[in-house]
């Protein structure tokens, strides 16, 4: 195994996930320090290998180790097969492996990769279902699967269902920021996307690297991984619309579902108590310092 350190990138769908994978690939295409991955099956595939420390996809389940016996070094080699498989030819001192999984089972990856971060954007709720929908209603694979047409409001329900890619993944945040909130580094998607180059300062120094330059106006495309929130029917870009291989960060849609006649749903989603929690949550986290 190659990587010194294996980190985390989680947290809902429509939060720039993707987008903070490919700023990080850009660095570790000039010092070969760091790579981030594309959505992988590494914690799927250790979830296999040693069931009981989850009970769902999607499910939180913050299980403590305590049978002594899963903290032998010897089990915990095996339960690192996927990620040694997954980045045996990584020589990068920091990986990043792209996945929300990992947030549901935290106590086994930190036995598993001591020293390891859990990166995870967050976005206002509303504007995190705008997106969303908006996703949708270009690629309604969603529905097509389900053989029926939904409603805007159907289809958001069955999203905030606990075992769904936005319910499970908005209560698993939320149980990590209550439980181990000093081992998770947060991104507010409105602000990093604002002062990118603060944000990525301010990771850097949290993980002990050298401070990096970034050129956020030609940020790569590395990512190859399918879509999970269409169903993975569609991959993310490999280049821009007229075959760019690069694009900028541009400045976040604040505010863009009040100008959508769907707004009056956006409202009574974010009145369920999940939605209120979470939202509280990202009322909470600190903007970095101007």
């Amino acid at each position: 195994m190659g990587f010194e350190f294996l980190h985390s990138v989680g947290g809902p769908p429509r939060v720039g996930g993707t987008l903070l994978c490919d700023v990080l690939n850009q660095r570790g295409a000039e010092l070969g320090d760091v790579f981030a991955s594309s959505t992988s099956d590494v914690a799927d595939l250790t979830h296999v290998l040693q069931p009981e420390f989850g009970v769902g996809r999607y499910v939180p389940s913050y299980r403590a180790l305590h049978d002594s016996a899963w903290e032998k070094e010897s089990q915990l080699e095996v339960l690192r097969g996927p990620a040694r498989g997954r980045y045996y030819d990584r020589t990068e001192q920091h990986v990043f492996d792209k996945s929300r999984t990992w947030g549901i089972t935290w106590p086994l990856f930190k036995a598993l990769f001591p020293g390891g971060r859990y990166v995870v954007p967050v976005r206002n709720f509303r504007d995190l279902l705008a997106s969303i929908i908006t996703h949708d209603l270009e690629h309604p694979v969603t529905q097509v699967q389900a053989g029926q047409h939904m409603t805007t409001r159907e289809l958001i329900e069955r999203m905030l269902k606990l075992d769904d890619v936005l319910g499970g993944t908005i209560r698993c945040v939320l149980e990590m920021y209550e439980t181990c909130r000093n081992e998770m580094i947060v991104f507010r998607y409105e602000d990093w996307l604002t002062r990118p180059q603060a944000y990525m300062d301010f990771l850097y120094e949290q993980l002990g690297l050298e401070r990096f330059v970034h050129d956020f106006s030609a940020v790569p495309y590395t990512n190859i991984d399918a879509d999970s929130l269409l169903r993975d029917a569609y991959p993310h870009p490999k280049s821009g619309p007229n075959g760019e291989t690069t694009r900028p960060i541009r400045q976040p849609s604040v505010d863009k579902w009040r100008g959508m006649d769907m707004a009056a749903v956006f409202n009574w989603a974010a009145e369920r108590p999940e939605a209120r929690a979470y939202q509280s949550m990202v009322d909470s986290i600190q903007c970095l310092p101007t």
